[in-house]
Formats: C-alpha cells, structure tokens, sequence
C-alpha cells in the first residue's frame, strides 16, 4: 500500500516528501479526494496477488500463510493441472539415477493450473513443512504461473528433466 501510495501521490520514499504529500491530500475536496482513491484502488487491483509464505515457528504479531496450508490448499483446489518442482520430497530419492548428471533440479515450485505458482525455499519435506524457516511467495499471475510450467514442460521434452514415475 505504501508504494502505491507513493505512486499515486508522485513522491520518491522519503520522510517529509510524503509527508508533505499527505498534508496536501488533506487539502482535497470530497470529489478530489474520491478520484484520489479511485486512481489508489486501480493501481492496486492492476498488481497481481502475492502473498508471503513461511514455515517455521510462528511469530505473534506477523502474518503470512503456513507453507504447509498453502500446499495442502493449492492442492486440493486444483482442476486441471500440477506441476511440482523440488530437490528434496517426503524421505524420496536425490536423484533418480544415482550416476546421473552433475546438475540436479534444485527449483522448488508449485504450480497450479497455470493460474497460481508457490515459489518457496521449502522442499516437500517433513522438516521443510514444519520446523524449518522457510519462505516463499505465492503469486496468482496466470502469465508467471505459465510461463514456470513452460519452462519444466520444455526441460522434459528435451530430455534435461525427469518426470517421477506415476504411481
């Protein structure tokens, strides 16, 4: 909200700049201070949703989503596709030919009908989920969301990524 704050008012971050700024907004008719919220609530609705997402313990005072909730909630509401990228899954494998290349896939993402994407530091593990402090950033961006299962689809059908087996 600050930023778009900023924004609306035309003042760079700063202390008396924008305090000066909301002195003059006190200025503002009813109807300039209408068209004032208008511009704010365009602005605002025109950034696509992130939310911060954490593992961990929590914090009195702070909220973000629990990174195992999210999981769970994305999960479920799925309809039409998943793709889940991670290092480490549920006591799995590292790697699924123990002589297999160098690299290793080390992303960890979610994404859910290529309308949403989980992009954390949490892999799917008992730990991760639950005791160790992770953070991610869950970004409803149908392009952003696309553009990440994409990427993984193209890795696949080169032949550089693995699909797990289907169970």
């Amino acid at each position: 909200m600050a930023a778009s704050l900023q924004s609306v008012l035309g003042v760079q971050q700063g202390g008396e700049e924008l305090a000066s700024a909301l002195r003059a907004l006190g200025d503002l008719t009813v109807s300039g201070a209408a068209a004032w919220i208008r511009a704010l609530d365009r602005i605002e609705a025109s950034r696509p949703g992130l939310d911060l997402v954490w593992s961990g313990p929590e914090v009195p005072g702070l909220h973000a989503g629990d990174t195992r909730r999210v999981f769970e909630e994305l999960l479920a509401g799925a309809q039409r596709s998943i793709w889940a990228s991670t290092y480490a899954f549920f006591d799995g494998p590292r790697a699924l030919e123990p002589e297999g290349p160098a690299g290793v896939l080390h992303a960890k993402a979610l994404v859910v009908d290529e309308q949403v994407a989980l992009i954390t530091s949490a892999n799917l593990t008992e730990a991760a989920l639950e005791r160790n402090i992770e953070l991610g950033i869950l970004v409803r961006d149908p392009a952003l969301a696309s553009s990440i299962a994409l990427h993984l689809r193209t890795l696949i059908e080169r032949g550089l990524l693995q699909p797990l087996p289907e169970q």
